[in-house]
């Protein structure tokens, strides 16, 4: 009798053995192995998170694309019948009836109006068709969410109340022109006798912002032009 409980006993996990190798089998079969599946697409690069994508926000002035963008024209660029905008694609601009063009100088980002946040200085160089490079400078700044232009103006042509520099410190707006005296609003062309690649001078003229308009702190500095040129030298104080 005890051989035979033990044959049945043996006989019995055998059946359950068959049965469990069996439906494994049936698994693997109904699931192949991953070697064979097509990968999930969360395997895949990550999508870009929103939050690290340019939003409009009251600090994000720097996703403004300059490069691309609809330019007002400043008083003294218009023509009478003339359009009163026009549109940078690629950073350039050209008319087709004239030889006047724009391209992109430089954009220099600063808090110049005493608020913490950045505005954009941006330099745009005009093609004229002859010799004179001046300048049109445009000041941005975010104000709700909205793009809103503070103040723009066009300097004089290099040696000549040509741009050197424009830049943000303690929260005022500094310009530097070539020439001995010249300021936006005031003399550009003629302070000095020289060639327009060399000036002598350097005018630094100091802006606070008044809430409504730049208006001019103190008495502008004259400077010596050590380096004998009317280069556009950037941002560095």
């Amino acid at each position: 009798m005890k051989r035979i409980g033990l044959r049945l006993v043996a006989a019995f996990s055998t059946f359950i053995l068959g049965i469990g190798i069996a439906s494994i089998w049936a698994c693997f079969r109904s699931h192949p192995h991953s070697d064979t599946q097509v990968p999930s697409r969360s395997l895949g690069p990550p999508s870009k998170p929103l939050q690290s994508m340019p939003l409009p926000s009251p600090d994000s002035i720097r996703h403004i694309d300059f490069d691309n963008f609809k330019y007002p024209r400043t008083a003294d660029l218009r023509t009478p019948g003339g359009e009163k905008s026009f549109t940078l694609k690629g950073g350039g601009f050209e008319e087709t009836k004239s030889n006047v063009g724009m391209y992109m100088g430089d954009v220099v980002y600063g808090d110049i109006t005493g608020d913490g946040l950045e505005e954009a200085m941006v330099s745009l160089g005009v093609a004229s068709g002859g010799s004179a490079i001046p300048n049109c400078v445009y000041i941005y700044t975010l104000e709700g969410n909205r793009l809103k232009l503070l103040w723009a103006f066009t300097t004089g042509d290099r040696a000549d109340g040509g741009l050197r520099r424009i830049y943000s410190q303690n929260g005022d707006l500094y310009i530097e022109l070539y020439g001995n005296g010249t300021r936006i609003g005031g003399e550009l062309y003629g302070t000095e006798p020289v060639a327009a690649c060399c000036a002598k001078s350097i005018t630094r003229t100091r802006y606070s912002w008044s809430g409504k308009r730049f208006k001019q702190e103190g008495e502008s500095e004259i400077l010596t032009n050590s380096a004998g040129n009317s280069s556009y030298v950037g941002t560095d104080p």
